[in-house]
């Protein structure tokens, strides 16, 4: 789903920061291929649909939201989780902090300690932002496939994971393969009783 391109993207890009590397000449296509064949078998998935339509998807924005918030950053650091399949990574600019934090499926609190009770920003993919103040030096951010991008901090002592949420896997499985990157849910003919 286009969800789904943008969570990809996304994740990849980061860890490819965390990583050292910072050329992308690949991943981030303006516009999808043709849907001739000569187009098709080359290209990636871009973050606006193919020509002549070329309105952005939601990768658009994340792609948007990415480049804002570490524009002029450098990665800092890997910080523990204690779990495979959350993430949180930290980068620097300006000597600010930004730490950013993903889970693979489903949705997990992660709880944050730091020095003493302070505010952060908190700015999901789409560039939404909210104000989360913390309660005995924690702040609890709730991550998805999603990144979220946690700011205004000093400096965060420990990560630490909650119980993970996968209510809703079952349905996600059941109706994955009835969506397409363009067309979302594919219509059905209804079953014979």
């Amino acid at each position: 789903t286009w969800s789904e391109q943008a969570d990809y993207y996304h994740r990849w890009s980061l860890l490819c920061l965390a990583y050292g590397i910072t050329r992308f000449y690949s991943g981030w296509f303006a516009f999808d291929c043709g849907d001739y064949y000569g187009a098709e078998h080359y290209g990636g998935c871009g973050i606006q649909r193919r020509i002549p339509y070329n309105d952005p998807k939601p990768a658009y924005a994340h792609y948007a939201t990415m480049t804002r918030m570490l524009e002029r950053a450098d990665f800092d650091k890997w910080l523990a989780t204690g779990s495979h399949s959350t993430y949180c990574l930290k980068f620097r600019r300006l000597g600010q902090s930004i730490y950013v934090l993903w889970t693979l499926r489903g949705r997990r609190p992660v709880e944050l300690t730091l020095a003493g009770d302070e505010s952060a920003i908190v700015t999901d993919g789409m560039d939404n932002a909210e104000t989360v103040a913390s309660k005995d030096r924690v702040i609890t951010v709730m991550t998805s496939g999603s990144p979220v991008y946690v700011t205004g901090l000093d400096d965060v002592r420990t990560v630490k994971v909650g119980e993970p949420d996968h209510s809703g896997a079952v349905a996600w499985a059941r109706t994955r393969n009835q969506q397409t990157w363009g067309t979302g849910p594919a219509s059905r003919p209804e079953p014979i009783a």
